[in-house]
């Protein structure tokens, strides 16, 4: 059963900071992957859509439509890439720089690559294609996307994402698409991301608001795989595997929110150094 966006949100603004890394696990790849598709490099595709995901709780009482989260993450990482490249852009002598052409902007993006050969290669033949190509094509390899969640994203049709998927592979060549997946299978967002969002929002305070009764729900799908990727780590593996938290998880009376809080909470009682030190390995 898949938590509706609109339910989690009313949870974060009633003071359930953990809510939120149910937000941040539903729409982290798609935004790293419009984020990379704009910087081309990955470090900073990274640290943007973490920034993203901190300003997308701190402005979330702005939020109108609660079931229009993607497209407002969308607008939120398109507009902290435009400012990011502006910066970039100012850094060798501090000139000022405004008013510029948004596709003069992003070209130059292309200047602050990863070093990795083959990856340069790969943004090289991406660049020569047209934006509408590149980015399907970036949100489909890299951000692990069918065509319905990158046209719910993108705010366009399947069918329109279809067709540009359709028409990208054709005009690049076919071992650049084989190494298009190859290569962004290892690019894709570390581990621990989720937790370090979680983390640094967890001091953040929000306006609280209400949109009547919450829609019950239990466990879903969505806290197994919560509780599959932080296994990875051999601590959280030891620890899931008490008979205390078994129990928590297997009951048909805890919610998902109580599950992840439960998962945080045994979190902040291990070596943060240690845990950071794992997930980077």
């Amino acid at each position: 059963m898949q938590i509706e966006d609109k339910y989690i949100i009313q949870k974060c603004l009633d003071g359930e900071t953990e809510a939120f890394g149910f937000i941040v696990d539903r729409y982290r790849q798609s935004v790293y992957a419009f984020a990379y598709s704009k910087l081309r490099n990955r470090q900073d595709a990274e640290d943007v859509t973490q920034k993203v995901f901190i300003r997308a709780y701190q402005k979330l009482r702005t939020l109108k439509q609660w079931d229009n989260m993607h497209a407002w993450l969308y607008s939120i990482t398109a507009n902290m890439c435009k400012d990011w490249i502006r910066v970039q852009s100012r850094r060798p002598d501090r000139s000022f720089i405004e008013d510029q052409d948004p596709k003069k902007l992003d070209s130059l993006s292309t200047e602050y690559q990863d070093n990795d050969p083959m990856i340069e290669s790969l943004n090289e033949a991406l660049e020569s294609l047209p934006e509408i190509y590149r980015q399907v094509l970036i949100l489909y390899y890299l951000g692990d996307r069918d065509s319905k969640e990158i046209a719910n994203f993108l705010g366009i049709s399947p069918t329109s994402i279809r067709q540009r998927l359709t028409r990208a592979r054709d005009l690049l060549k076919e071992e650049m698409i084989a190494m298009m997946s190859k290569t962004y299978e290892a690019q894709r967002l570390p581990v621990g991301f989720t937790f370090r969002v979680v983390e640094s929002i967890r001091r953040i305070k929000i306006d609280s608001m209400s949109i009547g009764k919450g829609i019950p729900w239990g466990l879903s799908l969505a806290t197994g795989l919560l509780i599959a990727v932080i296994g990875l780590n051999t601590n959280f593996i030891k620890i899931i595997q008490t008979d205390t938290f078994a129990n928590l998880v297997l009951s048909g009376e805890s919610s998902v929110l109580e599950t992840y809080a439960a998962i945080f909470r045994v979190c902040q009682n291990l070596s943060h150094s240690l845990f950071f030190q794992s997930i980077r390995n």
